[in-house]
């Protein structure tokens, strides 16, 4: 996306909630993608993991962006199987949320930096 010019992007762009609220124009929630499932995730040590990454860009053309140093990388504290009906409830294993996986047995702090 990053390599298109901005009249490439206007489509997209004018879809957005800013854009809607501007505009005045109501939007559905249906419009919207929040998130996806994955039923086949990249594991680590048999866990389902997500890194969060923070990046400011200060420029698209040309393209100058910053990563911060420092990330967050949140696990689930139950082994990954693929979803069935017997482990679709088991949140500890399908979600990485903090505040599920905190109250699990098997939850570990990090230690200090």
């Amino acid at each position: 996306i990053l390599g298109r010019r901005w009249a490439d992007l206007e489509p997209i762009a004018s879809r957005s909630k800013v854009a809607a609220e501007i505009s005045g124009k109501q939007r559905t929630n249906s419009e919207y993608v929040v998130q996806q499932y994955y039923s086949n995730p990249l594991l680590l040590d048999g866990l389902k993991f997500d890194l969060r990454l923070y990046v400011v860009i200060t420029s698209v053309v040309p393209l100058r962006a910053y990563l911060f140093k420092e990330g967050l990388a949140r696990f689930c504290t139950v082994a990954y199987q693929a979803p069935s009906d017997k482990n679709l409830q088991d949140a500890c294993m399908h979600l990485t949320n903090f505040a599920v996986n905190k109250k699990s047995k098997d939850f570990q702090a990090a230690e200090s930096l």
